[in-house]
């Protein structure tokens, strides 16, 4: 399985990964919105989903599918913040998600001009442990130091938000880059995934914005393109008639960079 030896090292450019508090009724920070325009490439997708039930073959083969598929990616890869590792002190490894993908791609292709940030709900407490090492909640979840830029999002300073709660920021974010700031392509593509996964396909979906869901993945990725390829009347009275959600194949990567081109976010 593809790991990292040192799973804790930062690995953003330059050695840092800079990290934001925000109340989440508070207006999308003006330093997330300019570190994005900082790609070599107005656009911009938010890789989103989850990798329960997968096993560590899965989780290989994921990776090598997102790399292949975003080789040539100069925009800005959006993602949660977050960090799982196995093990304790010196045998600390790193336990592979999808938010791990954007690190994975950047290093496949570091003259890419790829730039990635990533939000996260506050849903515990964050503190420190062991030597010091910052953690998120009780879980010892750590912040992804691969991520150039991290938004840590929370209803009020008393309060934990559940896990879609930084959802209105990240699509606030897309929405100002598309609308003021030239972006010429937005969209979410979505690997296996629970409930909130579920949230960000709809809601991109709806927007009329290109949604990809990786048939094959598992979960809420499976489940909505079982659905589209049924043709569901109850899904697709929820989309625009000229929807772009679109089921790419776990096995074909090439299947999805074409569909990457074809929607703007890359040139073959």
């Amino acid at each position: 399985m593809t790991v990292l030896a040192t799973p804790l090292r930062v690995t953003a450019p330059g050695g840092k990964t800079d990290l934001m508090f925000m109340n989440a009724a508070d207006r999308v920070p003006l330093g997330l919105a300019l570190r994005a325009t900082t790609a070599r490439n107005k656009v911009i997708m938010r890789i989103g989903g989850g990798c329960a039930n997968m096993q560590p073959y899965d989780k290989d083969l994921m990776i090598h599918y997102f790399v292949r598929a975003f080789e040539g990616f100069g925009g800005v890869l959006f993602t949660g913040a977050t960090r799982q590792f196995r093990g304790e002190g010196e045998d600390l490894t790193l336990d592979p998600m999808v938010t791990d993908l954007p690190g994975f791609i950047r290093d496949a292709y570091p003259n890419s001009g790829s730039v990635i940030l990533g939000t996260v709900p506050r849903t515990g407490r964050p503190g420190l442990i062991g030597d010091s090492r910052f953690v998120l909640d009780k879980d010892g979840t750590g912040v992804n130091p691969s991520i150039e830029l991290v938004v840590i999002v929370q209803p009020n300073p008393d309060t934990d938000a559940d896990w879609d709660g930084d959802l209105p920021l990240y699509f606030g974010l897309m929405e100002h880059l598309k609308d003021d700031a030239g972006f010429t392509a937005v969209g979410v593509c979505a690997w296996n995934g629970g409930g909130v996964t579920a949230k960000e396909i709809l809601a991109s979906a709806k927007r009329g914005w290109p949604t990809f869901v990786v048939k094959g993945s598992g979960r809420k990725a499976d489940e909505f393109a079982q659905k589209l390829e049924d043709r569901d009347p109850e899904l697709l009275a929820q989309l625009p008639a000229n929807h772009k959600l679109i089921i790419v194949s776990k096995e074909r990567p090439e299947e999805f960079r074409v569909q990457l081109a074809t929607h703007g976010f890359l040139s073959l």
